[in-house]
């Protein structure tokens, strides 16, 4: 196949969009004055047409993403999560092995799915492309925003089971909308819209802060009915996704049978991968600190 001119490659583009977002062409294969070398039969043969249909691409272009970092950060006036991520794309490349594509730049159009319902749309534009082997690619957005779905309750239920989840039961969703790629590939330059994307994810989570080590705790002295605290812990987080955390509480418990004896009142807690050195600011009921 080749682009010669302008009309040809035009064509040429049509057919390869059509092929790389599910579209089956119509293609006409039409005698010229040159379709052998035998001229008594290139006479014959001129004008013969041949009309077929070209099917698409059998296989999903983008096989799987796979996030290699990530962050999350709510907003408290509107319900919107600033995203950043670098994310791992394999992508078929409708030639083959021996000739990949070049893509520069994506741009997604996504739902985040989780248990099959919608958490938020996802709208990135001119992601960089970095090609890392035949197939695989990094692609690296900052600061968008998921536009969470209506009133969030499906993203805090999401949050909720993020926090829990592990390496052994990390948390699944789903990444399902549109993207499109510029680059270039063995036929000339690649422009192509309206590739559907359907790639299942998982994160490993909080492990639902079951590994916070208490490195030092001094009294403050009494408020009321309560003894202030100053705990300096260390908080591990075991995936790979920065998180901010807003507005909640972590109980101070008795090992045994877990009696309450306060409470940690948390306005920001933000957590990187690894291990975190994080100061907290606690609460100790004095009725039951005594009692213990």
């Amino acid at each position: 196949m080749q682009s010669n001119c302008s009309e040809s490659y035009q064509g040429l583009s049509t057919i390869i969009q059509n092929f790389l977002t599910g579209q089956t062409s119509k293609v006409e294969a039409l005698a010229g004055p040159n379709v052998t070398s035998y001229p008594l039969l290139s006479i014959g043969m001129m004008g013969l047409s041949l009309n077929t249909h070209l099917p698409p691409f059998a296989e999903q272009l983008i096989v799987s993403l796979k996030f290699n970092s990530m962050s999350f950060i709510p907003w408290t006036t509107e319900k919107k999560v600033t995203l950043s991520a670098s994310i791992l794309i394999q992508i078929n490349s409708p030639l083959g092995l021996q000739s990949p594509l070049n893509i520069q730049t994506m741009n997604m159009n996504v739902f985040l799915l989780y248990e099959n319902y919608s958490v938020g749309m996802l709208n990135v534009s001119q992601a960089p492309v970095q090609q890392l082997d035949a197939i695989t690619y990094e692609s690296q957005f900052d600061n968008e925003y998921l536009i969470l779905t209506g009133t969030g309750i499906t993203y805090e239920k999401f949050t909720r089971n993020f926090i829990n989840a592990n390496k052994t039961h990390p948390i699944d969703f789903r990444i399902v909308g549109v993207a499109s790629i510029i680059g270039s590939f063995a036929l000339g330059p690649l422009n192509v819209d309206g590739i559907f994307v359907d790639n299942n994810v998982s994160l490993v989570g909080l492990d639902g802060f079951n590994n916070i080590h208490v490195d030092g705790i001094s009294i403050d002295g009494e408020k009321e009915a309560t003894l202030q605290l100053t705990i300096n812990t260390t908080i591990e987080n075991p995936g790979v996704t920065n998180v901010q955390l807003q507005n909640f509480s972590l109980y101070i418990a008795e090992g045994e049978n877990s009696t309450i004896l306060g409470q940690v009142p948390i306005d920001v807690l933000s957590l990187k991968p690894g291990s975190n050195k994080i100061t907290l600011n606690g609460l100790v009921f004095l009725q039951n600190f005594l009692n213990k």
